[in-house]
């Protein structure tokens, strides 16, 4: 399985608050959550799509400065991280639907507080430097630099970030949620050095190389006469 984030680094937190927050009857909660800024990068095999018989490795970088609140209260100024996964992948159809085989032998890391370039006025450009230790003991050496290649898209509470955290408005027999997206985007192009070795994001998937700003509103309510299973 491939992962891919829309722009919401946080949403493993989000989403694990969102069901705790529905086993009292008949409470409404709210989670804000901001993003200062966020880019994303993903390079290493010939192509996102890449023709059946390729077994390659693919790298994920992210990084990004967010911060969220539950219920009430200032969100906090939370540092910049930055996340670095690795991992191998075998493509065994040339039918982009297909999605290979993998990860194989996955690694990843987090570091707080790299040194960070990040233009959040107009998206233009963004870069890090970074050492991350990785999982399986090695390190993840990242010199990148983003590159805007778009004009700048902006969108009022439906942005690509539901694809993480669901649908904008979703009711069952037990929660109404309602998710609001606000982002700003721009896609980019990103070159710079892994270990050593040159890479270029791919030309192939839009956001295999984009940068955003945003703020995310979820709000979570339980029915007063909802009977969990």
């Amino acid at each position: 399985m491939r992962r891919l984030s829309f722009g919401l680094a946080v949403a493993a937190v989000v989403v694990a608050v969102l069901p705790a927050s529905a086993s009292s009857s008949g409470n409404t909660s709210i989670t804000r959550v901001r993003t200062d800024g966020f880019a994303e990068a993903l390079f290493g095999c010939p192509a996102f799509f890449s023709p059946a018989g390729t077994a390659c490795r693919e790298t994920h970088v992210e990084i990004f400065r967010e911060a969220e609140t539950t219920d009430g209260g200032p969100i906090p100024n939370n540092p910049w991280g930055v996340f670095v996964e690795s991992y191998g992948l075998i493509f065994t159809s040339d039918d982009p639907n297909v999605p290979p085989i993998g990860p194989i032998d996955y690694a990843s890391g987090f570091l707080l507080n790299p040194t960070i370039s990040f233009d959040a006025q107009h998206l233009s450009s963004a870069s890090v430097d970074a050492s991350v230790p990785m999982s399986d003991g090695s390190t993840a050496v990242v010199h990148a630099t983003w590159s805007a290649t778009s004009p700048t898209e902006v969108f009022g509470n439906d942005g690509p970030g539901l694809a993480d955290i669901g649908p904008r408005h979703n009711v069952d027999s037990c929660v109404t949620a309602n998710n609001n997206a606000h982002q700003t985007l721009r896609f980019a192009t990103v070159t710079g050095t892994l270990n050593g070795a040159p890479f270029r994001s791919y030309s192939d998937f839009p956001f295999a190389g984009w940068l955003q700003t945003a703020h995310f509103l979820l709000i979570d309510v339980t029915h007063g006469d909802c009977v969990s299973g």
